[in-house]
This record gives C-alpha cells, sequence and structure tokens, in this order.
C-alpha cells in the first residue's frame, strides 16, 4: 500500500509544478499586455509631442510674420511722414480721407484734422492733382 504524502502532489495534474508553470504563463501574458499598453501610450505621446512643435512653429511664423507686417508698417510710416509730396490716403470704399501726410497739411495750410473723415471734393483739393490708381 502506498503512503499518501500529507503536501500537495510534486507532479501530475493539478500538481504544484503545474500552478506555478500556469501562473507564470499568466504573469508573462500580463507583462506582455503591459508593454502594448506603454508601446501605445508611447505612440500617443510621440504623436503629442509631434502636433506641439507644428504648433509651436506655426506660433514662431506667426510671430515672425508679425514681427515683418510691423516693420513694413514703420517703413511706410516713415516714408508717408518724410515725402515731399502730398499723400491723401482714401478708404476705397466710401472715398473719405483717412490719413493726410505732413507736407500736404504744410502746403495746403489746413489741420490735419480738418482732412479725415472728408471726400476729396470737400477738400479745395484741385481734381485734376489727383492720381486715379493705376495712373501711378
Amino acid at each position: 500500500m502506498k503512503n499518501k504524502a500529507s503536501g500537495p502532489a510534486l507532479d501530475g495534474p493539478g500538481t504544484l509544478i503545474e500552478q506555478a508553470e500556469a501562473r507564470t504563463d499568466q504573469a508573462n501574458l500580463q507583462t506582455h499586455q503591459a508593454n502594448t499598453r506603454t508601446d501605445e501610450a508611447n505612440t500617443r505621446t510621440d504623436l503629442a509631442n509631434t502636433r506641439t512643435d507644428e504648433a509651436n512653429t506655426r506660433t514662431e511664423q506667426a510671430e515672425n510674420r508679425e514681427q515683418g507686417m510691423r516693420a513694413s508698417e514703420l517703413s511706410y510710416r516713415r516714408l508717408f511722414e518724410t515725402a515731399k509730396d502730398g499723400i491723401l490716403i482714401l478708404d476705397a470704399g466710401t472715398g473719405m480721407i483717412v490719413d493726410v501726410n505732413p507736407f500736404l497739411v504744410e502746403l495746403l495750410g489746413y489741420s490735419h484734422a480738418v482732412f479725415l473723415g472728408k471726400k476729396v471734393l470737400g477738400t479745395g483739393i484741385p481734381q485734376g492733382s489727383l492720381h486715379q490708381p493705376g495712373q501711378i
């Protein structure tokens, strides 16, 4: 007659070795799943970083355009203010004067404010002295 061991069997179906191997397989599967999730998270992080880089590039480009625009406006303003020709700036839709340079103010003897908001016809400036679009 065989003596039954008082502890769990070491071999045979459901033995400790089989149970340990099953737990190892389960742990390996969970590790693989965790690694897959980590890889997916890293991919999402990379995509987010790419979008952030693209947004930063667009922001930098917009700032550069804005800086270029400011430089252009300053250059234009200097030309406008120092020109030795009378210059009126008209609103294309209404024909109203929106700006006049200092030379024309001095030449005609009116204040800057007198010109603003008027049509050219109301200023006393001879019509033949005005350049029409495309004539310059």
